[in-house]
């Protein structure tokens, strides 16, 4: 039975709302990533340093836990946050050449009392090494300590603080595992560590600071160790530890920065850079998920509540090292203008989040408040660590590189982009729709419209605050839930239909999933590729003898059913693509 064309036109924009609609709604939501300007992030790092400033209290330990509506401090220290403060003032000490950065290094100076006294020598092997006494996690605080410590040895250039480098480096490295993996706690009398303490951080933290070690004393006395933990990163951790794909370690990525430069050796093996590729697209998709939260109504139900301050700073700083690595890499060069921009995002947002002058006037204590970022009211110092620390990162950028290359295109891979033009517009169903001179003027009609699309993809997509990494990925949740319905639809079927030309045209070319993945490609700079495939598969289907098509239906039906098969898996494939797209 034949609908007339109205009814057709009907049908088909009630489907392009509905899927441009929830697609919308729940995938493409938009990225608030404004235009922040270096002068803004140079205000924001100074008021996050002052706040330092204001409440540090004289024995050098600051305000650990505040509530900022209701005045209340917390109470409660962490003596491994403590290292991470001082590890962000250093860093804006190193990289910040004003007056602020003079600052910061007074106040790391003060900070640096009283953590020296939970300074603990431990007898590993007959050899004395250095750890952290008031730690639970004494691998992670010890190797945090250090890498603060050796922040400091690079900024001051103070030789004399070498030995204690090499003590604190020679701690962790003992409880390194042959198979890479790190232990976490450690019994201080003793010198046994933990089977199975293994944590998120003390990895990293440990391969950073020996990698730092190695780098400024010269040393190659831990290069087995780094080569082992590299190795276990990029093979074994994610299984080992039960992290699925794996966490996002910043540390990590510090240390593989470091390493980029005063050892780049270490990071040419093809599991390496295909890790560094990973959690690339962790960082990534967690920028971008992040972007779209703005703690108001709908948005609270669908994407949640906006993350910690010191959350938001571990994905600046994550990407501000891994923005280093891929600089010296070149696999994955073409990463790095993407890299900027992500990073430049989460400095927004920390702009954006911070709690200014005029907002701390209406809260019961300014000083406690000013510079901060909260959560529910609450902030911990570590906000203003790792927020702080991600901002001097993306100063300490160049995002006018004479010799960037050009950014990859999303999806990187150009056979998934032919692949599912040929699926989605599925010549099978095509070829079943009969050839005529009307049906070619359709199909010249329907390309010619996906190729604008492919044209004004970015265009629309910035204009709508979307990137193109999340378009694919709502595109490609359209193509899973349009095929999923159109295979219901042929098993309960008997005999397709050839329709009308305009039904050919809007049900047959231009489906609301199709016009959305060219949207997609079109912005993720394969726009080429997908509209020529598109053409070739349009046209091929014309010159089908109706005959042979007549003869042969049985044939087509199973080509209609197999290749939707294939546009479903093509489907998840290009979620998988988008999510991990930077």
């Amino acid at each position: 039975m034949r609908h007339g064309p109205w009814k057709v036109v009907t049908v088909w924009l009630i489907a392009c709302v509905a899927v441009f609609g929830v697609v919308r709604s729940a995938v493409a939501i938009p990225e608030h990533c404004g235009d922040v300007s270096a002068s803004e992030i140079d205000s924001a790092i100074a008021e996050g340093i002052a706040w330092f400033e204001r409440n540090q209290e004289k024995s050098g330990v600051w305000l650990y836990r505040y509530d900022t509506a209701n005045d209340d401090d917390l109470g409660g220290y962490n003596w491994v946050r403590h290292a991470g403060v001082l590890l962000s003032l250093e860093q804006t000490a190193r990289f910040v050449t004003s007056d602020v950065g003079e600052q910061a290094g007074r106040i790391a100076d003060r900070g640096w009392l009283p953590i020296r006294r939970n300074y603990q020598t431990v007898i590993l092997n007959g050899e004395r090494t250095t750890a952290m006494k008031s730690s639970s996690s004494a691998t992670g605080g010890t190797a945090l300590t250090g890498i603060a410590l050796s922040e400091r040895r690079v900024r001051t250039q103070d030789a004399s603080l070498d030995p204690t480098l090499k003590r604190m480096a020679r701690f962790v490295a003992a409880q390194v595992q042959e198979d890479g993996s790190v232990l976490n706690d450690v019994n201080l009398d003793t010198g046994e560590s933990v089977p199975g303490s293994y944590s998120p951080f003390a990895t990293g933290q440990t391969m950073f600071l020996m990698a730092r070690v190695r780098e400024i004393t010269k040393t190659d006395e831990f290069d087995s160790k780094i080569k082992a933990i590299i190795r276990y990163l990029a093979t074994e951790r994610a299984a080992r530890e039960g992290y699925v794909p794996d966490v996002s370690d910043h540390w990590g990525a510090y240390g593989m920065a470091v390493l980029a430069t005063s050892g780049p050796e270490f990071l040419t093996d093809r599991a390496t850079v295909e890790f560094v590729r990973k959690q690339l697209g962790i960082a990534g998709i967690q920028v971008r998920y992040e972007s779209q939260r703005t703690n108001d109504g709908l948005n609270r139900w669908t994407r949640g509540r906006q993350t910690l301050g010191a959350g938001l700073g571990t994905l600046g700083e994550a990407i501000g090292a891994w923005e280093q690595v891929v600089t010296l890499q070149p696999e994955l060069r073409t990463q790095q203008p993407w890299l900027q921009e992500r990073l430049w995002c989460v400095s927004d947002l920390l702009v954006q989040r911070q709690i200014t002058p005029g907002q701390s006037l209406s809260l019961p204590n300014p000083n406690a408040s000013r510079g901060a970022w909260t959560q529910f009211g609450i902030t911990q110092m570590d906000d203003q660590q790792h927020a702080v620390s991600a901002m001097v990162a993306a100063r300490n950028i160049s995002l006018d590189a004479p010799n960037a290359p050009r950014r990859a295109p999303i999806p990187e891979n150009a056979l998934l982009v032919v692949l599912a033009a040929i699926a989605l517009l599925n010549p099978a169903r095509l070829v079943q729709r009969g050839a005529s001179c009307s049906r070619i003027r359709m199909s010249v009609i329907g390309i010619g419209v996906l190729g604008v699309l492919t044209v004004l993809g970015g265009p629309i997509l910035r204009a709508l605050d979307v990137s193109a990494a999340t378009a694919i990925v709502g595109s490609g949740a359209a193509v899973v839930v349009t095929m999923l319905v159109a295979l219901i639809a042929q098993l309960r079927r008997q005999k397709s239909e050839a329709g009308s030309d305009i039904d050919y045209l809007l049900n047959g070319v231009l489906r609301p999933e199709i016009l959305l993945l060219a949207l997609s490609v079109g912005a993720g700079g394969q726009g080429w590729t997908w509209i020529v495939t598109a053409a070739f598969v349009v046209s091929a289907s014309m010159f089908v003898p109706p005959k042979w098509a007549e003869k042969n239906s049985h044939v087509l039906t199973w080509g209609v059913q197999l290749l939707t098969i294939c546009a479903l898996v093509l489907g998840i494939a290009l979620i998988v693509d988008g999510v991990y797209a930077i």
